[in-house]
C-alpha cells in the first residue's frame, strides 16, 4: 500500500510544498523476495543481511517467515525512512 502525504505551506513564508511518499506494510507472513522489495534490495543481498542473525531467526515455515520472525527482521534491520508499519 503506497500513501502520499502532502504538506502545504503558506506561500507568504516562501517555503516550498513538501511531498512525502510512504509505503505502508502490514505485520504478516512474508516471503524473502517480498521483504527484499520492501527494503529495495535484491534477494541475494537481503539473504546476506539475514545470515548475520540466522541462528536467532531460525528456519522459515515453507517459503514464508512467521510473524515473529518478521518482527525480529524489522527490529534487527530497522525500517527504511519511507516505510511505515501498520499494526492490526
Amino acid at each position: 500500500l503506497n500513501v502520499s502525504i502532502e504538506t502545504m505551506v503558506d506561500q507568504k513564508e516562501n517555503q516550498k510544498i513538501e511531498k512525502q511518499e510512504y509505503k505502508i506494510i502490514e505485520i504478516k507472513r512474508y516471503k524473502l523476495r517480498e521483504l527484499a522489495v520492501i527494503y529495495k534490495v535484491n534477494r541475494k543481498t537481503f539473504r546476506g543481511w539475514l545470515n548475520k542473525f540466522k541462528d536467532e531467526l531460525g528456519p522459515r515455515e515453507g517459503h514464508y517467515y512467521s510473524i515473529t520472525q518478521v518482527k525480529l527482521i524489522l527490529k534487527k534491520l530497522e525500517l527504511p525512512s519511507y516505510v511505515k508499519v501498520y499494526f492490526d
